[in-house]
Order: structure tokens, then C-alpha cells, then sequence
């Protein structure tokens, strides 16, 4: 991994955050986003565990094998848009994980997005 390119649990926060907003936009209420942004903290405020479990419940279907499969996509899709952004966190010349390492980050994630709700 690049030494300046770690993301942290802010980088998770965010990216959680902005789906959140995302699906409130959905909505077709055609609001601000600082009144996505007020409910998504207020809801937090209430239930410190409020925003992990809207984004496991609304980006995986509450599935923790859906979340192991998104994660696993993420390294083998083969997608330009992907293979760019993952490449960010990895040294030039290294190679992409095996399905097995795949697997393994897959259930690293979903522990830790699991431990949040």
C-alpha cells in the first residue's frame, strides 16, 4: 500500500454519508443537502449506530454475503472505474489479490462495517 494512501474510518464516514444523502435525494422531496446532512447527524445523535446500519440495510440489503460479494467484485470486476481507484492504494507493479485474499479482505470489511451497528 502507498504510505499516503490510507483510508480511514472519516474516508468510511464520508463515503457512507454521501450514499445516505444519495437515497434521501431519491426520495424526490428535492431538499438541501445540509438537511440530509442535519438528519443523518441528528439520527446519529439518537442512535450512535444509526448510520452504519442504514448503509448495511440500504446499500446491501442487510446481507452480510452481499456485502463479502460487493467487496470481492471490487478486485476482480475488472472494471476501469474500479481497477483506477484500487490501484490508488497499491504500489506500481503489484499485483491485484488472489480470489482467496479477495475473499479474506471481503470478511475483514464486513467485520468491520458489522462491529459499527
Amino acid at each position: 500500500m502507498k504510505p499516503d494512501a490510507r483510508f480511514s474510518a472519516d474516508d468510511l464516514r464520508a463515503d457512507i454519508d454521501a450514499f445516505l444523502c444519495r437515497m434521501m435525494d431519491q426520495s424526490g422531496m428535492s431538499r438541501p443537502i445540509s438537511d440530509y446532512v442535519r438528519e443523518i447527524e441528528t439520527q446519529c445523535g439518537l442512535d450512535s449506530h444509526w448510520r452504519y446500519a442504514q448503509f448495511y440495510q440500504q446499500r446491501f440489503d442487510g446481507s452480510r454475503a452481499t456485502v463479502e460479494a460487493a467487496v470481492v467484485d471490487i478486485f476482480q470486476s475488472g472494471a476501469i472505474w474500479v481497477d483506477f481507484s484500487v490501484n490508488h492504494f497499491i504500489e506500481a507493479g503489484s499485483r491485484m489479490p488472489t480470489t482467496t485474499e479477495a475473499a479474506l479482505i471481503a470478511q475483514g470489511f464486513a467485520d468491520a462495517l458489522l462491529d459499527r451497528i
